[in-house]
């Protein structure tokens, strides 16, 4: 068995590693999009993957997952409604933007300055560079919908749900 990759740490010096070894590869049954299991600690992308696919799994069983454009996401771009794109998904985190210790600590004050700078687009690369698997796992009940492959302006609701009104899913 091979020992554990260690997982890089962003916007350090190239050939810097963490001491902290990923857990476990990414699963190739996840998909096969290019480019973000490149980014950030494989495993935390392959945990995000998967507690995000049950979260899917469940909306698109109730008919509550929509699909939506970029340019839709894009409309969503300031604090009181804050929509980001992640690893072709829509997630709606005004909740989280309008509670983050961000607006009362000093010391969460840059990663505010980073979140709102992002809402309004899809920031796969930033969100799976910084963010570790629990902070991934945390965006699942955010989840509101996929970006549509065509680009499309439509927002129609993949399995032929009603519009159902969006808000987090409460987790156990």
């Amino acid at each position: 068995m091979a020992p554990p990759q260690a997982c890089p740490l962003p916007r350090q010096q190239e050939g810097w590693q963490s001491t902290v070894p990923a857990l476990a590869p990414p699963s190739p049954a996840l998909g096969s999009a290019p480019g973000p299991a490149a980014f950030g600690c494989p495993y935390a992308t392959s945990l995000h993957r998967k507690v995000v696919g049950l979260v899917e799994a469940r909306l698109r069983q109730g008919g509550r997952l929509r699909r939506y454009a970029l340019a839709e996401v894009a409309a969503h771009n300031s604090k009181d409604d804050g929509w980001v794109a992640v690893d072709g998904k829509v997630f709606d985190i005004t909740h989280h933007v309008l509670t983050h210790p961000g607006w009362t600590s000093g010391c969460a004050t840059s990663q505010l300055l980073a979140i709102l700078r992002t809402l309004g687009t899809d920031c796969t690369e930033e969100v799976l560079m910084v963010h570790s698997a629990k902070a991934l796992a945390q965006f699942a009940p955010y989840l509101i919908g996929v970006l549509a492959e065509d680009g499309g302006a439509e927002s129609a609701a993949c399995s032929g749900g009603d519009e159902a009104e969006h808000a987090p899913i409460a987790t156990e």
